[in-house]
């Protein structure tokens, strides 16, 4: 195994990043033992075969540094990754996506330019708090989530500290 690669979902090139973000992020959907996708912070309906309507839990989490996770938040990590700036790693998985449009706190509409049924399944990258990624936050070495483990610490690239919440206890993930 290797450590991390980077801790910001939107940017995860590798397996280990994947797991260690998705201790730290909560995706919008996740997929059961059968891989078939299930709500994580959102449900959802397909409204037309280009559109899909994503509702937030109302027992949403918050993001670790206390505030609520958001349809904007969702609207921004996804802009964010589907920029060409960006350069993220998940962009052409997502390239159907033609336009995000969230509508007030809980309520995000997905306009496609083709019809994509696996949509749901593809939503699986953690959201990160939109003033954080305005503001040019360093999640790739600090994150915040708002998944079941928050970060602590990276001591060396062989360790990363997390502590579960729901118990406050402390768990150290060595890589060898």
């Amino acid at each position: 195994a290797n450590a991390p690669a980077n801790l910001d979902p939107r940017f995860a090139p590798d397996a280990t990043s994947a797991r260690s973000n998705r201790l730290i992020d909560s995706p919008l959907v996740d997929l059961n033992q059968s891989y078939d996708p299930i709500p994580a912070l959102a449900s959802w309906e397909k409204i037309a075969p280009t559109h899909f309507r994503f509702y937030l839990l109302d027992k949403r989490p918050m993001f670790h540094n206390g505030t609520p996770v958001t349809a904007q938040d969702v609207k921004a990590t996804y802009d964010f990754i589907l920029d060409p700036h960006n350069t993220s790693p998940h962009r052409s998985s997502l390239a159907m996506i033609e336009r995000i449009h969230a509508q007030g706190a809980a309520t995000v509409d997905f306009y496609l330019s083709r019809p994509e049924p696996l949509l749901p399944s593809l939503l699986r990258i953690g959201i990160l708090p939109e003033n954080l990624m305005e503001a040019n936050y360093p999640f790739q070495s600090q994150p915040i989530g708002s998944g079941p483990f928050s970060f602590l610490a990276q001591p060396d690239h062989t360790r990363l500290q997390l502590t579960r919440l729901k118990d406050q206890q402390l768990f150290e993930f060595i890589v060898v």
